[in-house]
């Protein structure tokens, strides 16, 4: 599991579904949450998270995405396996890693140094502690 400290910057809260905006360092991250802690609030700091395979990567990404969670990184090192790709880059100087199919990471051509976008939708993140 992927994890970085994070403070929680706004909620934003309609019926049973929040929307919870973090800042982690000069980037600002969204979660979608159906249930939420009382005791979260503005200001609160806590540890987010998100799965290695719920990390999409694009290289050259130009055009708008619906995705909530658009990080800029650079790779740190690439495993191609038989099947399946560890890409880890670092984010914020945090180590985090994406696992893709071995063909999307020789399609993409990645490489140690690369500069990608990291994608994570709001509903692949949680919070994992609260400080």
């Amino acid at each position: 599991m992927n994890q970085i400290d994070a403070t929680i910057s706004k909620i934003e809260s309609f019926e049973n579904v929040n929307i919870v905006s973090f800042e982690v360092g000069s980037y600002s991250m969204k979660m979608i949450s159906l249930e939420l802690e009382n005791s979260l609030k503005i200001g609160s700091k806590v540890q987010i998270g998100t799965k290695a395979t719920h990390i999409s990567l694009a290289k050259n990404l130009t055009s708008q995405i619906s995705i909530s969670n658009i990080l800029h990184v650079r790779v740190k090192e690439v495993n191609n396996g038989e099947l399946l790709s560890s890409v880890k880059f670092y984010f914020n100087d945090v180590v985090f890693e994406s696992i893709i199919t071995k063909e999307s990471s020789l399609a993409m051509d990645i490489k140690e140094n690369d500069k990608i976008t990291a994608l994570i939708q709001s509903s692949e993140l949680s919070i994992i502690k609260v400080w």
